[in-house]
């Protein structure tokens, strides 16, 4: 009776004093250095992990600089990301550095101009268009299961991670733009190639202390550059032949195919006609489609690998939920529950995107400790 009636008066998250941001605790720092001084941003999240268990969901950091608030509880990350854009923006250097490689999109807009951006993202990947797309996935399916099939029947090992990264490019490709790379049966097209040195390079943009790359460029980022404007000359002739076949079609017949068709027809109506405005929101689709998919089908298929019980319960809900194998029905897929909770769980236990940098726009209080307007806040998942 004793200890239940303590546990009642434990104060509640709202009835707890209110905290100043500045005064949280977390690890010892260097005069300038800050915590960077060992620290792999490579394994970032997991560091952030190890400090969270060690000072609680709430704790300071400085990276350089820069100081940085660590929040670690679910309930509180919810509670920011509902204020999100008017009272939280991403960090300032997201905006910079997608603007300097001409990839600006709704991943580095903000305000009016990321809810705009964000309405007509998601009108092109509405549910319709999606089903659509359907028969294209099963299509680029089908390839990755015949590359695999004849690697197997050769003895030849199988690169998991990089042939998810193909089948994830090409139905990304044709999502967003209608074009058949089909790079699971061209292994070194140039496309492909030059798409994944985008990625690493930016986020190494987005973590460095300080922007070496305005005033020294390294072999890397001179690579970068030229990536950019091969992938830039492509996407560009895809959108000239957009537009195109959008103008052959009469108003009756003008619905969009892809993404970018969606795109073209949504900025006309709006006046915005800009080729520049396209391609930043085209590229994010490729580089958000591209690595994150990939990754979390692989952990997937390690996960299942590591538990034969879940798989063969998983195989029985697929016999028994999908009738024709080689072609499931896009209305089966919903009645799929096990196989739903497992694309869940590992997306939670090993999420992609386990960081999201926010700027604090205006004070404000979030559980019982109160952000500053500047406040830099990184959010682990």
């Amino acid at each position: 009776m004793f200890e239940r009636a303590a546990i009642d008066k434990t104060p509640t998250k709202s009835e707890r004093i209110a905290r100043n941001v500045q005064d949280l605790p977390g690890p010892k720092t260097l005069p300038i250095a800050g915590n960077l001084i060992g620290l792999d941003m490579h394994t970032l999240h997991l560091k952030l992990e190890h400090w969270c268990d060690q000072y609680g969901p709430w704790f300071n950091i400085k990276l350089g600089p820069e100081r940085f608030t660590v929040m670690g509880d679910p309930q509180s990350i919810q509670q920011v990301l509902k204020q999100r854009p008017e009272h939280f923006s991403r960090i300032r250097t997201i905006k910079s550095v997608f603007k300097e490689l001409g990839i600006h999109g709704v991943f580095s807009m903000e305000g009016r101009e990321w809810k705009a951006c964000r309405k007509t993202t998601v009108r092109g990947l509405d549910a319709r268009h999606l089903q659509r797309f359907y028969p294209t996935i099963i299509k680029t399916v089908h390839r990755l299961k015949n590359r695999w099939q004849d690697q197997m029947s050769e003895s030849q090992p199988i690169a998991v991670r990089e042939d998810m990264m193909k089948m994830t490019v090409d139905i990304t490709t044709a999502l967003t733009m209608g074009y058949d790379i089909n790079t699971l049966e061209n292994d070194q097209l140039e496309f492909q190639i030059h798409l994944k040195r985008v990625f690493p390079i930016l986020w190494k943009r987005l973590n460095a202390p300080f922007p070496y790359w305005r005033y020294i460029k390294l072999p890397a980022d001179r690579n970068l550059e030229y990536s950019l404007e091969v992938i830039r000359n492509h996407v560009f002739t895809f959108i000239s032949q957009a537009r195109q076949k959008l103008a052959e079609q009469s108003d009756e017949m003008s619905q969009p195919g892809n993404f970018l068709e969606s795109l073209l027809i949504q900025n006309d109506l709006n006046g915005d006609t800009s080729d520049e405005s396209l391609f930043g929101s085209i590229i994010t689709m490729l580089l958000a489609g591209e690595d994150t998919t990939a990754y979390t089908l692989c952990w997937i298929i390690y996960y299942l690998s590591i538990y034969p019980d879940l798989l063969t319960a998983l195989r029985s809900e697929l016999k028994e939920g999908i009738k024709e194998h080689e072609k499931p029905d896009w209305a089966e897929l919903d009645k799929l529950p096990l196989m739903d909770a497992i694309i869940q769980e590992t997306m939670r236990l090993k999420p992609v995107a386990p960081l999201l940098y926010l700027t604090c726009l205006q004070d404000t209080q979030i559980d019982d400790v109160y952000h500053s307007q500047g406040d830099l806040t990184d959010h682990s998942e």
